[in-house]
């Protein structure tokens, strides 16, 4: 079953009995509303999943059934038709978006180039750049550094419950803040990581750990010097290789990882 939606906005969703002789009620809003959520969760992967999903739902119907129902979502992904009358003049659009841009960046949007559509497809595709980022970024936070960030809410869907309902505002605000307080827990897990390493790797090479780890426990002058610099030179030997072979970076990252889980239980309790 290839197909291709067009997910950008359109008017409202809604459940409605297909208009077809032989149709059967779908639930168009629901089923719209999952495709654009497989669509923006993973754009490259979204059209397999899109047809194993619609496949799903359309089971069990007849050819006509299923022909009625896709043309009935394919329907909500179209933009809707105004009637000439009730199109707002161009210039008054403009007016309208210009005061938006300006609201939402802070400073006035040269528009003199721009048709009020264009100025609409070049927010669209900006957001959804900084949708799309943002959810990559949590992905690899939470695989990675910590699980402090939920993976069952993406930024679209909080900023839809706020556009919903004006108290999701502070769950919004949370949702950011979480990725702020995970690059300080890594700031800090970094700063004690290297610490400890290097800690580790001075004390080796401290003085008197190599004198007690000398063979003779007596000689004079360059005996004993010599003596020392074999111990140095078989640590200096075992940290090179440790290094050059790879254990120094998996060693790093334990320590790292510990940290980071660490710092993040420290500052939950706070």
């Amino acid at each position: 079953m290839m197909m291709t939606l067009s997910l950008k906005p359109s008017h409202s969703d809604r459940t409605v009995m297909n208009s077809h002789k032989n149709s059967t009620p779908l639930p168009i809003g629901k089923i719209s509303s999952e495709l654009r959520e497989i669509y923006h969760s993973d754009e490259i992967q979204a059209e397999k999943a899109m047809e194993t999903y619609l496949e799903l739902m359309l089971k069990g119907l007849s050819s006509d059934e299923k022909r009625a129902g896709m043309e009935d979502i394919l329907a909500v992904f179209r933009p809707a038709t105004i009637a000439p009358d009730d199109t707002p003049a161009e210039p008054d659009r403009l007016d309208d978006l210009c005061r938006f841009f300006s609201l939402l960046l802070g400073h006035d949007v040269p528009t003199d180039k721009l048709s009020s559509s264009e100025l609409m497809q070049r927010l669209s595709d900006s957001l959804n750049t900084i949708f799309n980022s943002l959810n990559e970024l949590v992905s690899a936070i939470n695989n990675s550094i910590t699980r402090d960030i939920s993976p069952d809410k993406t930024i679209r869907q909080l900023i839809s419950y706020h556009l919903g309902d004006e108290h999701h505002l502070q769950e919004l605000a949370a949702y950011i803040g979480r990725i702020k307080h995970t690059f300080l827990i890594t700031q800090e897990a970094y700063k004690m990581s290297v610490q400890t390493i290097v800690d580790n790797i001075l004390k080796e090479f401290d003085p008197e750990r190599i004198q007690s780890e000398s063979p003779g426990k007596f000689g004079f002058g360059a005996i004993k010097k010599a003596q020392y610099y074999d111990v140095f030179e078989k640590k200096y030997g075992k940290y090179r290789n440790w290094v050059e072979s790879g254990r120094f970076m998996e060693s790093f990252l334990r320590e790292f990882e510990k940290n980071c889980h660490n710092q993040s239980k420290s500052l939950n309790n706070l």
